[in-house]
């Protein structure tokens, strides 16, 4: 049996009403969310080496974290100069140009379909003969 398939035997529906697995409060109040721990962590100031200039400088961890990657593009990683380019200029667009054979216009074909309704039943049509009177099926 494979993995996944144990853990789908796992899985039980919620019960109606009361179920003890829910959290009907919600996150308690006050617990800040990721990206807001995530930035008091990034605006954190430290002492730290500046690999640029090799002296100790006092900086926020974003701006540590800046001054690696420029130091890592310097040291000619092209992965860290394109990610810095990116993050400056905007990642490359590419163009898309569409066009027919041999650089031309693109060629466009329509159809035209015509419908003509059906005739009621009691009007005969113009292709067949009038309609002729259905028999009974055979019992049994």
């Amino acid at each position: 049996m494979k993995e996944g398939d144990k853990r789908l035997k796992n899985l039980k529906p919620f019960k109606e009403g009361h179920d003890e697995r829910r959290n009907l409060k919600g996150r308690t109040p006050g617990i800040p969310n990721t990206a807001t721990r995530l930035q008091r962590f990034l605006d954190a100031i430290r002492i730290a080496e500046n690999p640029l200039t090799g002296k100790p400088e006092k900086m926020t961890v974003a701006e540590e974290m800046d001054l690696m990657q420029v130091a890592k593009a310097l040291k000619g990683d092209t992965v860290a100069w394109d990610k810095l380019l990116d993050r400056l200029e905007g990642k490359a667009t590419q163009k898309n140009e569409h066009s027919g054979p041999d650089g031309g216009d693109i060629p466009i074909a329509q159809t035209v379909i015509q419908i003509k309704f059906r005739p009621k039943s009691d009007q005969p049509t113009e292709s067949s003969d009038p309609q002729k009177p259905k028999g009974r099926r055979k019992a049994g």
